[in-house]
């Protein structure tokens, strides 16, 4: 039978038929003390054998946050909403949030000459603003508002399409991306990994979390991860670094204070891909159109700060405050690629 309370419960009940042949019995080794007696043949009771615990909800999130500021669940939103949960980000062991985007209908990556990250094409509006805990994170002319993502430190990605992306703000109707922080654990946590891969790709990540104080009142959260990487394509290559610890304190039992900061640093080569152009096929795919020194660095600092209090069941309210500074350059030629004529490229 089956309790809702308790789980799943199995009986099992033998069966003694009286024309069943009587057989001397052996002689059993003596069950140690500890073991229960088990009942006669005669007298057997059914066994209930109780199995539970949480279901596994894989690839499904039941709420996100994006569109309604609220943990609301999705079958209760108006609005087009979709989420990337962290079990696919390891499954399909993402390293690039560009790459989670893939599994989201009707967002691309926009070709840019921005080589640390790519802009997004929601509905066919390009945008290079972007969220991280639902606070607007702005992108430049030298600095996209992606290139301070890893995804060693993102727990999920939530995807907001249509014109209910100006609740945050100066947004494109297409929609919006939210990245949604990993937050501190009341139990310990210690996890790493290490993925390599063709090109000279390594990409090193460590994840430490749990409790500072034995009243669990204060938690934390680490996450470092590096990546160095190479391409098919001649004097490209491309290297990270970023370190982002997260602090949480329980004022009381109905106040939180939490405390974010990373730190990402960006060295990578400025690489466009070849021009729209009949000629480029005449070239070797590992062609590289620049200047060997060519460099785009950046040192990304991110600090949030966040409250909330909690006065019943129904009724929460939070605030926030999230900065950030950067220092970027870039060096680099780049083509003319209107002007091609077969033997020269003209650059600047």
């Amino acid at each position: 039978m089956i309790s809702l309370d308790e789980g799943i419960i199995f009986s099992v009940a033998s069966a003694a038929s009286s024309t069943q042949p009587q057989q001397q019995p052996q002689k059993q080794p003596k069950p140690p003390t500890t073991a229960p007696q088990q009942p006669s043949a005669e007298g057997d009771e059914p066994i209930e054998l109780v199995v539970t615990g949480e279901p596994d909800t894989g690839y499904s999130v039941p709420d996100a946050s994006t569109a309604t500021k609220t943990d609301t669940p999705l079958r209760d939103i108006p609005q087009s909403i979709q989420v990337i949960p962290r079990r696919v980000i390891e499954d399909q062991k993402i390293t690039r949030l560009s790459d989670a985007l893939r599994n989201v209908p009707g967002v691309v990556t926009s070709g840019n000459r921005r080589s640390l990250a790519p802009d997004y094409v929601i509905r066919g509006f390009t945008t290079q603003n972007t969220l991280r805990n639902g606070f607007t994170f702005p992108g430049s002319s030298t600095t996209p508002a992606n290139a301070s993502a890893v995804s060693n430190n993102i727990e999920r990605v939530e995807v907001l399409k249509g014109p209910a992306s100006v609740l945050y703000g100066n947004l494109e109707p297409g929609g919006v991306v939210n990245y949604v922080t990993k937050q501190p654990l009341e139990a310990p946590y210690y996890a790493g990994e290490f993925i390599v891969g063709s090109d000279s790709f390594y990409n090193p990540t460590l994840d430490f979390s749990g409790p500072l104080t034995t009243d669990k009142r204060l938690l934390y959260r680490l996450n470092i991860g590096y990546e160095n990487s190479g391409s098919f394509v001649d004097f490209v290559n491309r290297e990270n670094f970023s370190i982002a610890p997260t602090l949480s304190y329980k004022i009381g039992d109905s106040t939180t204070l939490n405390f974010g900061y990373k730190y990402i640093r960006q060295d990578g080569t400025p690489y466009n891909g070849f021009p729209a152009n009949p000629l480029v096929f005449q070239l070797p795919r590992n062609r590289f159109l620049g200047e060997p020194g060519d460099r785009e660095q950046s040192d990304t600092h991110n600090i949030n700060f966040a409250i909330s209090h909690r006065f019943n069941d129904n009724l929460e309210i939070r605030s926030g405050f999230f900065t950030q500074f950067t220092n970027s350059k870039r060096s680099s030629f780049r083509l003319d690629f209107g002007d091609l004529d077969g033997s020269l490229a003209p650059r600047f």
